[in-house]
């Protein structure tokens, strides 16, 4: 009872020798907590404004989108800014085993979740990007918006108590059984929520079978939706068997994996929504130039037709450009998922000891290895190659082609080079991570030379002036 009764007290005596020692911090972030809340119907105002333009002429502009991302993230700072502060406050003039330096870790660790958090529930808002400018329907929004507030109101006080208590657990060994409890409770509500979220029925689960978005994700709604319902119950048995250290380290992974996934999420989505303000721009643009181009025939008494022969293709533009961003998004989670999982599975390290073959210098001693970490590294690289390769034309055209007074023609030209730079980049990486010298392939090179010099040389000609003609455009 002394304890519980000297704690506030306490907390309160170390945040008033934080605030005298640090005025200045003190000061400026409560200046900016009050700041941002007093604006933040502001904010809420010019999302709304932002969001109805996007339907209008801002539909074919990309900039309303990206301001109102702007005025998403300025609504979700101040909560965390305040909690960040107080978790500076109290753990810059506290003693490391104090109860004070645990609260303000513990305050620490609920200001990176309330974060994200808050960004994701301005983001799913009636108001918000995701309806306004992504179009996403209600049977994602609602699912969302449920996770995002049972989190809030469940998830986040038990992350709370979970790390006061697991801090204090160092120098009082009768709370490491309420940490371990704490952490357990803490899985039960994520897998409760995970749970809801993935339901075939009520979830988001059921807009992605449905059609509404996401057809691929559909298609492995198999492996994902148990795998995330799955992990929060393996935590938390991982917990109640005694395996406290790799719990959190596999806690902090498994956060980290579902963030990354829904800012990759962001990420399509954003791109997703330039993609159809560049098809609708291309098509403005082209009906406009087909209606000068009629009425010029009309005035000059052409009562044929008028064909427009650099008319472009806007449906295959889009699709390629599609592919290609999701080609790349989806080998960037991969990477992200790699990155984040590596240091703490052992699988994954084992990897790096799966020695493939050698490098050897010219006199003879081992310079490097491949290993098979190596190899599934190349693996991507090589498919997103492949991918960019067949869809850059689009992505060329809608980001860059469309803005310059070129013909089909010098449009044909660009494209084509394009691609082949991108091949030798490809070539070049995937070379490189496989540990492919020149030395160790000039012999290889000098072979083929000999015969597409004999065999093909008609053909390689024709490539090469073909090559030349390109530049030449």
């Amino acid at each position: 009872t002394t304890t519980t009764t000297a704690t506030p007290t306490a907390a309160a005596t170390a945040m008033t020798t934080a605030v005298v020692a640090r005025p200045f911090l003190a000061v400026l972030g409560l200046a900016g907590v009050i700041t941002l809340a007093m604006l933040h119907r502001l904010f809420v105002k010019q999302i709304v404004r932002l969001g109805a333009s996007a339907s209008g002429r801002g539909a074919l502009r990309m900039e309303p989108t990206l301001q109102a991302v702007g005025f998403t993230a300025l609504a979700a700072v101040p909560a965390w800014l305040g909690l960040w502060i107080l978790s500076q406050l109290l753990t810059g003039f506290s003693a490391a085993t104090s109860i004070n330096a645990a609260i303000g870790a513990a305050v620490g660790t609920v200001a990176a979740m309330i974060l994200p958090l808050e960004f994701l529930r301005q983001l799913i808002q009636p108001h918000g990007i995701a309806a306004a400018h992504f179009g996403w329907p209600a049977a994602i929004i609602t699912p969302l918006r449920q996770a995002v507030r049972r989190a809030t109101f469940f998830g986040v006080p038990l992350v709370f108590l979970w790390r006061l208590v697991d801090f204090e657990s160092g120098t009082l060994e009768a709370l490491t059984a309420t940490a371990r409890l704490a952490f357990i409770l803490l899985m039960v509500v994520m897998t409760v929520i995970l749970a809801r979220l993935a339901h075939p029925r009520h979830g988001i689960a059921l807009a992605l079978t449905s059609g509404m978005i996401g057809g691929k994700a559909a298609r492995l709604a198999w492996v994902w939706r148990p795998l995330v319902v799955a992990m929060p119950v393996a935590l938390a048995g991982l917990m109640a068997y005694g395996y406290s250290y790799s719990a959190t380290q596999l806690s902090i992974c498994f956060h980290r994996s579902i963030w990354l996934v829904i800012f990759a999420v962001m990420l399509h989505a954003l791109a997703v929504r330039w993609l159809v303000v560049s098809r609708k721009r291309i098509m403005l643009e082209e009906l406009r130039q087909r209606a000068a181009a009629r009425e010029q025939a009309e005035a000059g008494g052409a009562g044929m037709e008028v064909v427009d022969v650099n008319r472009l293709d806007v449906s295959a533009i889009s699709q390629q450009t599609r592919r290609l961003i999701d080609a790349a998004l989806f080998v960037g989670v991969l990477l992200g998922l790699w990155w984040i999982w590596s240091p703490v599975l052992p699988a994954l390290g084992f990897l790096e000891r799966v020695t493939l073959w050698e490098q050897r210098a010219p006199d003879g001693t081992v310079s490097g290895v491949v290993t098979l970490a190596n190899l599934l590294v190349a693996v991507p690289i090589i498919a997103l190659t492949f991918i960019a390769v067949r869809n850059a034309p689009g992505l060329l055209e809608a980001a860059l082609l469309r803005h310059l007074p070129l013909d089909t023609a010098a449009r044909y030209a660009i494209t084509s080079l394009a691609s082949y730079l991108l091949a030798g980049v490809g070539l070049v990486l995937t070379a490189g991570i496989l540990g492919l010298s020149w030395s160790s392939v000039q012999w290889l090179v000098a072979g083929l030379s000999v015969g597409l010099g004999f065999g093909l040389q008609e053909i390689v000609a024709n490539f090469i002036c073909g090559i030349i003609l390109l530049f030449e455009q």
